[in-house]
């Protein structure tokens, strides 16, 4: 009778155990997952910016700054470039397009030095918008192209767009009108802190 006792306890405790076991389990397993969400996640989208495949350098460019001189694609290789460009006057949308652009450049912190935003005006119109806008924006460097071939030569369609430009005057990545700060500065983070150019 003394040898069944500790049978009969083993076989309640092993009771108790999967009893627990049966609610704390899920109950661990849940609150991991729920703090934890973001690696039970694909990700959606690795960037905010429409990645500009086939990556290729901007060639046939010629554009003007506000000194008059004659900048070619070159120009582009000494650092990264948010590039804006402007089609007519600028509006709320290209006023809005310009904040994007500085916010999400005094946001990189330590890397603010490697990247430079830039206004591209296409006409007479928008040049002249670009000068009031520099006012407001007085880091902002403003560029007229030169031609159409220029404009081509961004993009097939590039008014009112963002452009990312890298270093090796490449075209990376292209924004629509109405980025947002948040993705724009995440995608420049991204880059900056893995490239070791510009």
């Amino acid at each position: 009778m003394t040898e069944a006792q500790p049978a009969g306890k083993t076989k309640s405790r092993a009771g108790l155990i999967g009893l627990l076991a049966t609610f704390f389990v899920p109950l661990i397993l849940a609150l991991l997952m729920f703090y934890n969400l973001d690696a039970w996640k694909h990700p959606e989208r690795s960037n905010y910016g429409e990645l500009m495949l086939p990556i290729e350098p901007l060639s046939d460019f010629s554009a003007v700054d506000m000194n008059g001189n004659t900048l070619d694609e070159t120009w582009f290789e000494k650092m990264w470039s948010l590039v804006y460009v402007a089609d007519g006057q600028c509006d709320i949308y290209c006023e809005t397009s310009l904040f994007v652009m500085s916010q999400a450049r005094l946001r990189l912190g330590r890397d603010v030095s490697r990247l430079q935003y830039v206004y591209m005006a296409t006409d007479q119109a928008s040049y002249d918008s670009g000068k009031l806008m520099q006012q407001r924006h007085p880091r902002m460097l403003v560029l007229r192209l030169a031609d159409n071939q220029s404009l081509q030569a961004i993009d097939a369609a590039p008014k009112r767009n963002l452009y990312l430009i890298d270093p090796h005057a490449n075209k990376v990545l292209r924004y629509l009108e109405g980025s947002s700060t948040k993705g724009v500065y995440s995608d420049l983070h991204k880059l900056l802190e893995n490239s070791r150019i510009g």
